[in-house]
C-alpha cells in the first residue's frame, strides 16, 4: 500500500514553488523624499504638508503628513512611502506645500496664484507593479522662485 501518488507530490511541489516565486516579488510603492533650500534653522517657521490622491482631487484633500521641522544643515524635510490602495498600476498625485511664516492651509489650491511664503509642488505619476519608485530630490523646493524643481 502506498500513502501518496508520485504525481500528487510533483503537483504539490510545483504549487509550492509557484507560491514562493510570487511571495518574493518586490513591493509596489513610491518613496517621496522632500528637501528644501529655505532656511529652516532655529526660529524659522517652516511647515510642510503632503497630500496624496488622484490628479482631480489632490488639491482639496487633507494632508497625509505634516512636518514642522527640517534639518538646517541638509534641508531634508522628510520621507513618505506611498503604497497603492487599489490597482498596482493606479495613477497617484502628490501635492507638497511648504509654507514659510504662515499656515500651509492658507496657500492657494493648484492653478491659482500663490501668496507670498507658499511653495507648492505637484507631481502625478503611476505606480509600477512590483517596483519601488524613488522620487529622491525630485521635489526640491526653492524659495526665491517659489516653484518646485520637478
Amino acid at each position: 500500500m502506498t500513502c501518496c501518488r508520485p504525481s500528487a507530490w510533483r503537483c504539490a511541489g510545483a504549487l509550492s514553488a509557484a507560491g514562493a516565486l510570487t511571495a518574493c516579488q518586490s513591493a509596489t510603492a513610491i518613496v517621496v523624499d522632500v528637501t528644501t533650500d529655505v532656511p529652516c534653522g532655529a526660529g524659522a517657521h517652516v511647515e510642510t504638508t503632503l497630500a496624496v490622491g488622484d490628479s482631480a482631487t489632490v488639491a482639496g484633500r487633507p494632508p497625509s503628513a505634516t512636518v514642522t521641522r527640517c534639518d538646517p544643515t541638509t534641508g531634508h524635510i522628510g520621507t513618505l512611502v506611498i503604497v497603492p490602495s487599489g490597482a498596482d498600476n493606479a495613477e497617484v498625485a502628490i501635492r507638497v506645500v511648504t509654507a514659510v511664516g504662515r499656515d500651509p492651509a492658507s496657500c492657494a489650491p493648484a492653478g491659482e496664484s500663490e501668496p507670498s511664503g507658499c511653495i507648492v509642488a505637484l507631481r502625478a505619476l503611476r505606480f509600477i507593479p512590483h517596483e519601488i519608485i524613488d522620487l529622491l530630490s525630485l521635489i526640491h523646493i526653492s524659495e526665491p522662485t517659489r516653484q518646485a524643481e520637478i
